[in-house]
């Protein structure tokens, strides 16, 4: 029956739009992802959730909403006050959204400026936005990256009423706009927080054409970019962005091991590995599930596997969770999903696992590193390693969990030599990321 069903779905996969009418691009996916998984009770219970009613795309511009935002603007703005343009991809609680939110709010400290913030999607934190500048975000049925007709009339209508030219904008994602943008004559500062060897030959060359300068955080970001685009060598800058969480340089490291153990229901001798991202292939939580499998089944001491980051519904959720379960480790290998507040789980926990096929310099790396905890990673994945030496963590050939998983049990991180010093030195400030930032525009 079941087989019978499955071609009927696979068929619905090919045109859709001959079964129902208002299915949106994210819930076929979630769909195809319930079907690959080839579980009919996992499908069945789930059904309301793929077939829920969602709008499609359309071409419809909202007028009302984008004269009541420009007006918004002007009535706010004065003389003194310099406008800058601020474009992010979505707003989620992700490495580039938190680094641009953060970026602006350290430029309205420095700078007598007035952020104009434009958002393709929204996200968990779009009221931190708000909270910062005039944020408008494109609803899902008219995103700019598959229609510019919205954001090239609201561009217009900004440009009647400020004279408006310098462009800050964030994450690769954000390039179907650039075209756009670039058309309005405005000067482009691009940051860059993605490896180019990931994405199709010559995918970049838009930023490369219609930008001014092209900002990476590592070295090693600019030569995986360089390898696979056309990227002017005047353009490129190389500057790390800074520390998001600087108090965790502060926090008692003590009282937040003893403190998460509670608020885990954790034994106080517990050894806590932490591994975090959003549940995607690329971010390797296959790698940090096999690890933690391999030590429990290995080792006598209290090791607990925790992993932060949210996990959408597709089938590497319901494998890991079937891997889990399988293994007899549902007590000591905990998924908790998206956290609003980190610092506790880093200054808390004793060692950090990043797994990641592939994160240029991730936010995460730094503030494991300024939560003093050991770091396990692997090399060619990312300009991380860079603030890795051999007292602060271990850098393992791509893909070698068995490495990983002996110098855990073998308690390589817990020796007398460590130091961190140098490699909180090597942390970026913020304030100086975002000065850097505006002075390149």
């Amino acid at each position: 029956m079941f087989v019978v069903f499955k071609a009927i779905l696979s068929s619905f996969l090919k045109n859709p739009i001959l079964f129902i009418k208002n299915v949106n691009t994210d819930n076929i996916q979630k769909f195809r992802a319930a079907i690959n998984q080839e579980s009919p009770t996992f499908l069945s219970n789930n059904i309301n959730n793929y077939f829920e009613n969602s709008s499609e795309h359309t071409n419809e511009i909202d007028h009302k909403k984008i004269d009541k935002f420009v007006n918004s603007i002007q009535k706010k703005a004065n003389s003194n006050q310099e406008v800058v343009l601020f474009v992010g991809h979505e707003a989620t609680m992700t490495g580039a959204p938190l680094i641009l939110l953060k970026t602006i709010e350290e430029l309205k400290k420095q700078k007598n400026i007035i952020p104009i913030i434009l958002l393709c999607r929204g996200g968990i934190i779009e009221s931190k936005y708000e909270q910062l500048g005039k944020t408008f975000t494109f609803p899902k049925n008219r995103n700019p990256s598959v229609d510019n007709k919205e954001l090239n009339l609201l561009l217009t209508k900004l440009k009647e009423v400020h004279s408006i030219d310098k462009a800050i904008i964030n994450s690769v994602e954000s390039r179907r706009v650039l075209k756009t943008i670039r058309k309005h004559k405005f000067r482009i500062s691009f940051l860059i927080h993605e490896l180019g060897n990931l994405y199709p030959k010559n995918a970049w060359n838009i930023i490369n054409k219609n930008s001014d300068k092209v900002i990476f955080p590592a070295k090693f970001v600019k030569n995986r970019a360089l390898e696979n685009n056309q990227i002017d060598e005047h353009k490129t800058l190389v500057q790390a962005q800074g520390l998001l969480k600087p108090q965790l340089l502060q926090i008692n490291k003590a009282n937040a091991k003893i403190e998460l153990r509670r608020q885990l229901n954790l034994p106080k001798d517990a050894i806590i590995v932490l591994g975090t991202g959003t549940g995607i292939p690329r971010k390797g939580i296959d790698f940090f599930i096999n690890v933690a499998i391999s030590v429990l089944a290995n080792s006598k001491l209290p090791f607990y596997f925790l992993w932060l980051g949210e996990m959408p519904i597709n089938d590497y959720k319901y494998w890991i969770e079937k891997d889990i379960i399988q293994s007899k480790n549902q007590g000591q290998i905990l998924l908790l999903g998206e956290q609003a507040q980190t610092e506790n789980y880093f200054c808390g926990s004793d060692l950090f696992l990043m797994t990641s096929r592939g994160d240029p310099f991730p936010c995460v790396v730094q503030e494991a590193v300024a939560a003093k905890l050991f770091i396990l990673g692997f090399e060619n994945v990312g300009g991380f390693t860079e603030l890795i030496n051999e007292q602060n963590g271990l850098i393992f050939p791509y893909g070698d969990i068995h490495g990983m998983v002996n110098s855990i049990i073998n308690e390589s991180w817990k020796n007398d030599s460590l130091n961190f010093d140098a490699a909180i030195q090597e942390l970026n400030s913020m304030d100086k990321y975002a000065e850097y930032i505006f002075n390149s525009i």
